[in-house]
């Protein structure tokens, strides 16, 4: 996970270090300014297995991460990817920093 803006909260860093752990998802604190002074809050790691308690408890909590997973189930299943469910990937990240987000702070 990148985010520009994590509020350093004991309560959501400790959600945050419980998601890192459950799940193995980095989480990286992006310096929108100067990129390179962006900095990992929480390594990302492999994981053997997942966590199903915590994923049956997000998809109950939060419809985006359901459809998220019926969206992969349905991949895996038809054994094809179907990218238009799915959020695009940024080729040049400093680009669209410089458009999409510099421009609606003005």
């Amino acid at each position: 996970m990148v985010s520009a803006q994590i509020v350093q909260d004991d309560d959501l860093l400790a959600e945050l270090e419980r998601l890192t752990m459950s799940f193995g998802i980095g989480i990286i604190q992006l310096e929108l300014k100067d990129i390179d002074s962006s900095k990992v809050l929480f390594p990302a790691r492999q994981r053997p297995s997942l966590d199903w308690e915590t994923m049956n408890k997000l998809t109950e909590q939060n419809k985006d991460f359901n459809k998220f997973i019926k969206d992969v189930k349905i991949d895996f299943n038809s054994k094809v990817i179907h990218k238009s469910e799915y959020d695009p990937i940024i080729p040049n990240p400093e680009d669209y920093i410089k458009k999409n987000i510099f421009r609606t702070k003005k």
